[in-house]
């Protein structure tokens, strides 16, 4: 190409970038101007803005291949991505795996992306999930794989898509022997550098706070949100606010008999509904610190965590085991939690039915929750992600109605969505699938 024609070529790309932050200034002005709240705007808006994601991706795979920094010193497409762009190290590196996986690994994931089919977030879980496909699987196979995980990018978030891609295998038509102990391959080696990546670093202040930063294996961060989100969920404001009085209304709280009664409100909790959520977090891991079992803090887990797995995991296996909180864990994981933790057996019946929990009364016992946890991962209305443990359990059919406390009729609800059960201006419908029950909430008109 004579140097004419490049010049040309780029004073054309410039043009059309102009003419696109022309088009984006009109937009926004319009925005502006007269409003707009609808959801298909917001979703063309996103699909523009992950077809830019797949432009800039493939500017990032040319000046990769071209070496593009060399000639201003970098010393790497990264550091060269991080100076243009100020992203940060880190998320340049991520940018220059990401554009040149998808032009080697995942032709087709880079063709959805420029599509706007699926975000930027999903198309790195997918390439990265093709890079570690195992060795000897033919294109035919590899093609299956990514087809498959671009038809689950299209309907499941980022945290879901990342558990799907670790049984990837499985759409090559493997055995499921072969797709176990890929899977279980992935997971240990996620967890060995994630045990290799712990860290905490603490600095103390003269004002008397001390700030720090961690960073933990997922499993013991998940048991220490577990008991944070139960100190701080909103529905329990009303405890502190009631001195040692366990104040259960009509509302189902999901609360147990055997509960202990909540702390005598002291001078420190006078403020607390005026906390934002990191304060509350902040007072609630303060809590947690000062009441630690320092004689027993070698002989169990701290908090308890459902893991459902199978007995023959336990022996050996290499089955992976789900946790309630949203993520596996291999095996070997499993079985070292195992040697350290009380195990209490949940009997599956069909359709995986916890049976023999619980028992005719008017709250749910602590018993019954741990059974629906195993279900639920989250509050059952269909767009919720508020975490299982900040929910209330609702009777479908009412107790005053004569609905019985079981697990048929249990469906967990976040605090705002029970409320909402109850709004005259609301009407909802609930719909099951296997165990799990979803509901679904319209205005009336």
């Amino acid at each position: 190409m004579s140097i004419a024609a490049g010049l040309e070529t780029r004073g054309s790309i410039a043009s059309d970038l102009a003419a696109l932050h022309a088009s984006i200034d009109a937009l926004a002005e319009r925005v502006d101007r007269e409003g707009t709240g609808e959801g298909a705007h917001l979703k063309s808006v996103e699909r523009a803005a992950r077809r830019l994601d797949s432009v800039k991706l493939t500017i990032i795979a040319q000046a990769n291949r071209a070496r593009a920094g060399d000639g201003e010193g970098h010393a790497s497409t990264s550091t060269w991505v991080d100076h243009l762009t100020r992203s940060g190290g880190r998320r340049a590196a991520a940018q220059v795996f990401l554009a040149t996986s998808l032009e080697e690994s995942a032709p087709a994931t880079r063709t959805a992306l420029a599509e706007g089919a699926v975000s930027s977030e999903a198309a790195g879980i997918i390439a990265s999930a093709m890079e570690r496909l195992p060795v000897g699987l033919t294109d035919t196979e590899r093609g299956a794989v990514e087809a498959a995980l671009l038809r689950d990018a299209r309907t499941l978030e980022p945290a879901r898509l990342r558990r799907s891609v670790t049984r990837a295998l499985a759409a090559a038509e493997r055995s499921a022997a072969e797709v176990d102990a890929d899977q279980d391959r992935l997971l240990a080696t996620r967890e060995t550098r994630a045990y290799a990546a712990a860290r905490l670093t603490m600095i103390d202040h003269p004002d008397g706070t001390t700030t720090g930063q961690f960073t933990v294996p997922t499993l013991a961060a998940q048991m220490l949100k577990k008991v944070l989100d139960a100190m701080v969920s909103p529905r329990r404001d009303h405890l502190r606010a009631n001195s040692g009085t366990d104040d259960v209304d009509s509302a189902d709280s999901g609360g147990s008999a055997s509960a202990p009664a909540p702390v005598s409100l002291s001078e420190r909790d006078l403020d607390w509904a005026d906390l934002d959520w990191a304060q509350k977090r902040g007072r609630a891991l303060v809590e947690i610190l000062e009441h630690l079992p320092t004689d027993q803090l070698s002989s169990r887990t701290a908090a308890t965590l459902i893991v459902t797995t199978e007995l023959d995991t336990l022996r050996g296996g290499l089955r992976a085991a789900g946790c309630e909180a949203g993520f596996d864990l291999s095996a070997g994981e499993v079985r070292r939690l195992a040697c350290t933790s009380g195990i209490v057996p949940a009997v599956l019946g069909g359709e995986s039915v916890p049976l023999d929990l619980g028992r005719r009364r008017r709250h749910f016992s602590e018993q019954q929750r741990t059974a629906l946890a195993v279900i639920y991962e989250t509050c059952a209305e269909e767009h919720c992600g508020r975490p299982f443990s900040w929910c209330e359990i609702h009777h479908d059919h009412a107790w005053e109605a004569g609905g019985l406390t079981t697990l048929d009729n249990a469906i967990p609800l976040c605090g705002f969505h029970h409320r909402l059960i109850d709004d005259a201006r609301y009407r909802h419908t609930v719909t099951t699938h296997g165990r799990a029950r979803t509901v679904h909430f319209t205005r009336r008109t």
